[in-house]
């Protein structure tokens, strides 16, 4: 028994929660609740924290040195965005990925992107060429081996920066509400199947049809990709 109380085996069994999250500090200047946001949802989207893992204050207070308020305020705003789902007394579960919400989130990125593009063709609004520049630097990081999140933002930038180019603010803001969830899908799909990485050749062929203004060839690439996206990782994914 140890002098505050507590039996060893608890105080074993506390040393191990608190040190499941890797530690890490806040920079200064920077807001707590902010930072303490930024860390728990980078730790969801590359699966540090697990489909079904509980995460609790306490473990976030020990990993990061916060205060116990502006984690709550953190973990009140991933479960706000469906990132983590609170659970009273036990903590905030990493929500399972399923089938629905695969079918869901296809269903309006085709409707998002789809408009972006018809919007950019029929406006023959001029191309940055950024959607090729984000195709080559997918390429280089799958060669150089990096983690299936970092390949995963590149894949989100691509969409993204697809969207932005219709110049509609209203749409890129819905899009970049439904963003950190695509990212963490994909991310699922890379782990399972880590050949889904260099899908990179559909990509190249909505980029180049959105270049030259050709509506039709943009909408058919762009449907086939999302289309293959959403059987692939339904079949991947267990509910």
């Amino acid at each position: 028994m140890s002098r505050d109380g507590k039996s060893d085996g608890m105080e074993a069994f506390a040393d191990k929660e608190a040190s499941r999250l890797p530690p890490t500090s806040r920079p200064a200047r920077v807001n707590a609740a902010q930072f303490a946001y930024g860390y728990l949802k980078a730790l969801i989207l590359d699966f540090t924290l697990e489909q079904g893992d509980i995460v609790t204050e306490t473990e976030v207070v020990s990993a990061t040195g916060l205060s116990r308020t502006p984690v709550r305020e953190a973990l009140t705003r991933l479960n706000d965005e469906r990132l983590v789902e609170l659970q009273p007394r036990r903590g905030a579960l990493i929500p399972w990925i399923t089938r629905r919400q695969v079918h869901e989130l296809f269903d309006l990125r085709i409707l998002l992107e789809g408009e972006a593009v018809r919007i950019f063709c029929d406006n023959r609004i001029e191309p940055s060429g950024r959607l090729l520049e984000l195709c080559d630097e997918w390429d280089r990081m799958v060669d150089e081996g990096r983690s299936e999140g970092d390949v995963m933002s590149v894949v989100r930038q691509f969409h993204s920066t697809l969207v932005d180019s219709a110049n509609n603010t209203m749409m890129a803001m819905v899009f970049s509400s439904l963003a950190d969830h695509f990212q963490r899908i994909g991310t699922f799909s890379f782990r399972q199947d880590a050949s889904r990485m260099r899908a990179t050749e559909a990509h190249r062929d909505i980029a180049m049809a959105v270049y030259r203004h050709d509506k039709d060839a943009a909408l058919g690439s762009l449907r086939a990709c999302l289309e293959t996206g959403r059987r692939l990782i339904s079949q991947q994914i267990k509910y």
